[in-house]
C-alpha cells in the first residue's frame, strides 16, 4: 500500500533528495488509487521527516479520514503525468512542479514565488547553516513548471495563482534574500513592489583585458544584471567577502558595468530601499517618474511579508 505525499512533506524531503541531485529517483506515472492510508509508514515517513501530522494526497475521496497523524487532501481531477517522484519504495513525494501546484492553493502569492523560486533557484534551507540555507543545484525550471501546469483544468483552486508566481519569478537564484530582493524590485505596484524589469540572476560575465587581470579569472557572475548595470547583494556574513566583491566591481566597470551594491539593512527598510530602486532605474538607464513611484509604505507591507518565517 502506498503513500503519496502532499506539498508540505514532499517538500521537506524534495530538499533533502536535492541535495544529492535526486540520485535513485525518478518521476513515476504512479498515482493514488483510494487505498486507505497505511498508517505505519505514516508515522515512520512523519519520524523521518519531523512532521506530527504528515500531509498526503488521495485520489479517492473515500480515502480521507480524521486523524492528528495526517491531513488529506484529495485532488480533483486525473494527476497529471509525472506528478510522483519514488525510488520504488512505498513512498511517493509529490515532484517539484506538483508540489507547487498543490502549494499554489494554500500559500499567498509571495510565499508561492518564493518556494518557485527556491525550486528553480541554487540554495536549500538549512536552519544549521551560518546563513539559514545550502547550495544545490536547481530541482526544476520555470518551463517545467509550466509544462505541468498547463496540464490542469482551469476549475483547480491555486492554478491561476500558479501562473501568477511564474509570471514573476526567475531563475537562478542563489539565495533567499537575492529572491526576495528581486521580488521587491519587480513585484508591480498592484503588488506592492517597485515595478523594475526583471533582471537575469547570477548572469556569467566573461571577463576581456584588464577586467580578466584584475579579478585573476576569465569569468564572474553578478547577482542581479539589467544590461549593463549589476546590483550585488551582500547578506548579513560579508566580512569575509567584501574584498572579492569589490574586486569584482572593479573588473567589471572596467568593461564598462555600473555596479552596486545593497545589503540587508538596506533590504528591510522600505525607505532605503526606495533609494535602491530608484538608484537601479538610473543605472539601468530607465527614467524615473517619481509623482507615480510606489509608496514606501505599501513595499513595507511587502518586505515584512517576504521576510515572515514560513
Amino acid at each position: 500500500m502506498s503513500v503519496y505525499l502532499g506539498y508540505r512533506a514532499s517538500d521537506k524531503l524534495l530538499e533533502k533528495l536535492g541535495r544529492v541531485n535526486f540520485e535513485g529517483v525518478w518521476r513515476s506515472d504512479e498515482h493514488p488509487r483510494g487505498e486507505g492510508p497505511d498508517w505505519e509508514t505514516i508515522h515512520l515517513v512523519g519520524q523521518a521527516l519531523g512532521m506530527l501530522s504528515v500531509d498526503l494526497v488521495v485520489g479517492n475521496p473515500k480515502a480521507r479520514v480524521k486523524s492528528k497523524f495526517a491531513s488529506f487532501r484529495t485532488w480533483g481531477e486525473a494527476f497529471p503525468a509525472g506528478a510522483f517522484m519514488t525510488d520504488g519504495s512505498e513512498v511517493l513525494a509529490a515532484s517539484p512542479e506538483f508540489a507547487l501546484a498543490l502549494a499554489a492553493a494554500d500559500l499567498s502569492d509571495e510565499q508561492l514565488m518564493q518556494m518557485v523560486m527556491r525550486y528553480c533557484g541554487a540554495y536549500s534551507p538549512e536552519a544549521a547553516s551560518e546563513d539559514g540555507f545550502v547550495f544545490r543545484e536547481p530541482m526544476t525550471t520555470l518551463a517545467m513548471i509550466e509544462a505541468l501546469a498547463a496540464k490542469i483544468k482551469k476549475s483547480v483552486p491555486g492554478k491561476r495563482r500558479l501562473a501568477r508566481a511564474l509570471r514573476w519569478s526567475a531563475e537562478r537564484s542563489r539565495s533567499p534574500m537575492e529572491t526576495n530582493l528581486m521580488l521587491a524590485l519587480c513585484l508591480p505596484k498592484t503588488s506592492k513592489g517597485f515595478g523594475l524589469p526583471k533582471p537575469e540572476l547570477n548572469k556569467r560575465i566573461e571577463l576581456e583585458g584588464v577586467a580578466k587581470d584584475i579579478a585573476k579569472k576569465s569569468y564572474c557572475y553578478g547577482d542581479l544584471v539589467w544590461g549593463n548595470y549589476v546590483l550585488e547583494y551582500q547578506g548579513r556574513r560579508h566580512d569575509d567577502t567584501v574584498g572579492a566583491d569589490l574586486t569584482r566591481a572593479l573588473a567589471l566597470e572596467s568593461m564598462g558595468y555600473k555596479v552596486d551594491f545593497v545589503a540587508y539593512e538596506q533590504f528591510e527598510d522600505a525607505r532605503q530601499l526606495d533609494l535602491v530602486a530608484k538608484k537601479a532605474a538610473r543605472g539601468m538607464g530607465r527614467w524615473v517618474d517619481t509623482s507615480g513611484w510606489q509608496d514606501v509604505d505599501a513595499v513595507q507591507e511587502l518586505i515584512d511579508l517576504l521576510l515572515r518565517p514560513s
